[in-house]
């Protein structure tokens, strides 16, 4: 659920060297100091270039790999109509699908008052699903 997985696969399918630090969620280690001082947002995934920047957010990370990357055609060449749609579910993947995840995971930082916690995530689910089946719907045309 970190996003992590589809930034492993692009360095893969792109040749590019990297190595893996485990990060445990359940552990919480996201909000250590250690983790914390490479992104403050304390959300995985980020990924540390060899030019020593610092890239976060999946979508960002796997944009940048695209651009730095173009051989491995990560993504359609710019201006077709191909790299449109890439970029829109991307982004729909990105801003409407992975947000949920927090909310399922951690409903209580999310409850609108104490003890709706469980309300909070079951809302978050069906939100989830919901917009899955808008992805399904796309693929089957």
């Amino acid at each position: 659920g970190s996003g992590s997985l589809a930034i492993e696969l692009a360095l893969s399918e792109a040749g590019v060297p990297f190595r893996v630090e485990d990060t445990s969620i359940e552990g919480a280690a996201q909000r250590s100091e250690w983790f914390s001082a490479i992104n403050p947002q304390r959300k995985v995934p980020a990924l540390l270039t060899p030019q020593g920047e610092t890239l976060t957010e999946s979508a960002a990370i796997l944009l940048s790999l695209d651009e730095r990357h173009r051989e491995a055609a990560l993504l359609p060449p710019a201006g077709t109509p191909e790299r449109a749609q890439a970029l829109r579910w991307l982004l729909f993947i990105s801003s409407e699908i992975y947000p949920l995840i927090e909310v399922i995971d951690y409903p209580e930082r999310f409850e609108a008052s104490p003890g709706t916690a469980d309300a909070t995530r079951a809302l978050a689910k069906a939100k989830w699903r919901d917009r899955w089946l808008l992805v399904e719907r796309a693929i089957a045309g």
